[in-house]
């Protein structure tokens, strides 16, 4: 690597750094001061402002990245070759005999290590802070309520419903749990003032403890419900254990029992128990947003679960998190050729026509993608990768042609 080149790469990397924290800025400046009662209260629950809007915009800087990602690249080699132009380096290199393409051989290697870095950062990063990233700003205030989304237990037989959600703490109010699985056995619905979401433990499974039961009347002296066909039942192993055989740590943890009542459970209140769900609570809130924050692997395992309700749309998703680098080197070959063809030095008219394009680009692409999500026409898998036939090809034919010129 010449002196040259680093200079160039440092350029290059520099310009990334500066436009994400501008970004970053901006996004605080006016997000913040728009929901500045919240983050008050919050800042006094966390002990300090800075700390409150360092724990709520550090995991959006990291999602705002993985969004604008390959934009930020494309910004950053637009600039790098305007510079260039601006100060006539470019004109003396080529001067030189030195092509585009061995002058920006090292912007364009680092934008796909940064591409690949993204990924590693969409699939290991984002995910750890998926719950936090789902919260608006008013869902840090304990006692703001959502709307419930009723929600399917396929595997599980429960539809989970109920009047109002809080984020804060992973509670549903007065909640409505209908039964029609092998739950149906202890009761036909499960009616609360309150149920929090705890995830898994020693004592129990993923799933909901239920506070203060109204329905069913005689909670104490239901024994708890397992998972299981009660007419493959043996006498050894029935869906309803006796008192004197209280469920252990491992045969909860197996998820065999998908109510736990106080009847075997000295942990439980007289009037709690403990339903069991696949039903993660962020799905509780509606929308899909959670997608853009969950893993890969999760979606995949979500779509394979015996409780999944997700459509073509999943689909969609999990098939464009493969091509998704691809599509990023895609649309920073696209805006090549408009930087290095033009000839004039005005900056904003450059960034104009290569936003417009890559504007073009994204809407065609998430057209696809709706459309295959919808149903429409193609295939989850197709609409996916369709984009990838059409743009791929004709973007690093015109990307070679230009930094061949």
């Amino acid at each position: 690597m010449t002196r040259i080149d680093r200079y160039i790469l440092f350029l290059f990397l520099r310009v990334i750094v500066i436009c994400f924290c501008c970004l970053i800025g901006l996004l605080v400046v006016v997000h913040a001061f728009t929901n500045l009662d919240e983050f008050i209260a919050f800042g006094k629950a966390r002990g300090s402002m800075l700390r409150a809007l360092g724990e709520y915009y550090g995991p959006y800087s990291i999602a705002l990245l993985d969004k604008f990602g390959a934009m930020l690249a494309l910004m950053a080699i637009m600039f790098v070759v305007s510079w260039l132009k601006r100060t006539n380096e470019l004109t003396s290199m080529m001067a030189a005999g030195i092509s585009p393409r061995r002058i920006l051989i090292y912007p364009i290697i680092a934008s796909g290590i940064f591409f690949a870095a993204l990924a590693v950062n969409r699939e290991l990063v984002i995910p750890r802070y998926e719950e936090m990233l789902g919260k608006n700003p008013q869902d840090l205030s304990e006692g703001h309520l959502r709307a419930v989304k009723p929600t399917y237990d396929g595997k599980n037989g429960i539809l989970i419903g109920g009047r109002s959600l809080s984020i804060a703490n992973r509670m549903i109010l007065e909640p409505i749990f209908r039964m029609d699985g092998y739950a149906s056995v202890a009761a036909k619905q499960v009616i609360a003032k309150e149920a929090y979401y705890q995830d898994a433990t020693d004592a129990h499974p993923s799933g909901f403890l239920m506070v203060a039961v109204r329905v069913p009347a005689n909670l104490s002296s239901i024994a708890s419900v397992r998972d299981v066909d009660p007419s493959a039942a043996t006498p050894s192993a029935t869906n309803t254990p006796s008192s004197t055989t209280p469920p252990s740590s491992s045969t909860v943890n197996s998820g065999d029992y998908v109510i736990l009542t106080p009847k075997e459970n000295p942990w439980l209140q007289p009037d709690q128990c403990f339903v069991k769900t696949d039903v993660e609570f962020g799905e509780l809130r509606g929308g899909s947003g959670w997608k853009q924050y969950a893993s890969t692997l999760d979606m995949i395992e979500r779509l394979r679960s015996p409780a999944s309700h997700y459509g073509d749309d999943l689909r969609v998703s999990v098939h464009a998190r493969f091509v998704q680098p691809i599509m990023d080197m895609t649309l920073l070959m696209i805006g090549l050729p408009i930087v290095l063809k033009r000839q004039d030095r005005h900056l904003f008219y450059i960034a104009g026509v290569t936003l417009a394009t890559v504007g073009g680009f994204m809407a065609i692409t998430m057209g696809i993608q709706t459309a295959a999500g919808a149903g429409l026409w193609i295939s989850p898998f197709f609409g996916a990768w369709l984009p990838v036939l059409l743009f791929t090809p004709w973007a690093w034919a015109q990307a070679r042609a230009s930094l061949d010129a």
